[in-house]
């Protein structure tokens, strides 16, 4: 309801240009897959596809919206829940965590904090969300927005990037951890227009990035288990046995997508069920979900 009352306010308002171009163009070829996908799969989810491109419509509303203030608003609130979250992170030091239970108890919440895994209380930090993954995702857009002048935000935000880095440390986790790296090696190795600077920091950073892998437990060791358990042929819920799930489906509809139900998107997977949201590779999910095409529009 809200993104129709959005949407008939933007022919209303003639300052701000919502539909550029480019947006026509994504949303009509995302509209075609769709059309392709209610014609190729067994069943096409309505309500889904419009609750997509509502939550799609939303986001490019804000961004027009806000314009250029859009990532500088962002890292605040990145950076007041970041702040929220170690004091979330101090109550569970107590070792008491006066959380309510969610989700058939797999979750304590605070709403300002949560923790995963209510049996043990994990010191990893969750912040808001539903796990210390996806907190990380949302620590790792500020950088992402920022990537054609990092310096520039270092040095006007010197307060809010420290913060956001602790927090992104306390997450402890894999994806983070690589992602930021692959950040600082990228700025380096492109932006940094000093020769001498990038020779000597590139090999830095990347015996580092060896470094932490070869020593932290929930690095190197994560990810060889991660991999061991992945080719075992057995369904796993991490990154790459979801990756290794989502590939089968890639090659099965890799045009049109699998469509946004389960009952297509897990087609050949149903009978476990119990474990499909848990499935954790966002990429390949997005793949099997829209199709090699779309992705390569999104890229």
């Amino acid at each position: 309801a809200l993104s129709v009352v959005l949407f008939a306010y933007t022919f209303i308002d003639k300052k701000t240009r919502y539909f550029t171009t480019s947006v026509e163009w994504f949303y009509g070829i995302v509209i075609l897959i769709f059309i392709l996908q209610i014609f190729n799969l067994s069943y096409f989810s309505y309500p889904a596809a419009v609750n997509i491109l509502s939550k799609w419509f939303l986001g490019l509303f804000v961004i027009r919206k806000v314009g250029l203030r859009f990532r500088i608003s962002y890292l605040k609130v990145m950076y007041f829940v970041s702040i929220i979250s170690f004091i979330g992170m101090l109550i569970t030091l107590t070792g008491y965590y006066p959380g309510i239970p969610v989700n058939d108890n797999k979750y304590l919440t605070l709403f300002f904090h949560n923790i995963h895994n209510t049996n043990n209380l994990s010191l990893r930090n969750s912040g808001m969300f539903w796990e210390p993954g996806a907190f990380q995702g949302y620590i790792i857009m500020v950088p992402l927005m920022f990537i054609d002048n990092l310096s520039l935000l270092w040095r006007r935000y010197k307060r809010y990037c420290v913060v956001l880095l602790i927090a992104l440390l306390t997450t402890f986790s894999t994806t983070g951890y690589i992602a930021f790296a692959m950040i600082m090696v990228y700025y380096v190795a492109i932006k940094i227009k000093n020769k001498f600077a990038r020779v000597l920091l590139v090999p830095i950073l990347l015996l580092s990035l060896f470094y932490a892998y070869t020593s932290l437990d929930f690095l190197g060791e994560k990810i060889d288990k991660n991999i061991e358990r992945a080719t075992s042929g057995n369904v796993t819920v991490d990154r790459l046995g979801s990756a290794i799930l989502d590939w089968h489906y890639i090659k099965k509809n890799p045009i049109t997508g699998n469509g946004l139900a389960d009952v297509t998107r897990y087609e050949d997977h149903l009978m476990y069920k119990e474990l499909i949201g848990g499935f954790s590779n966002g990429f390949t999910d997005v793949v099997a979900k829209f199709g090699i095409i779309f992705i390569l529009l999104y890229l």
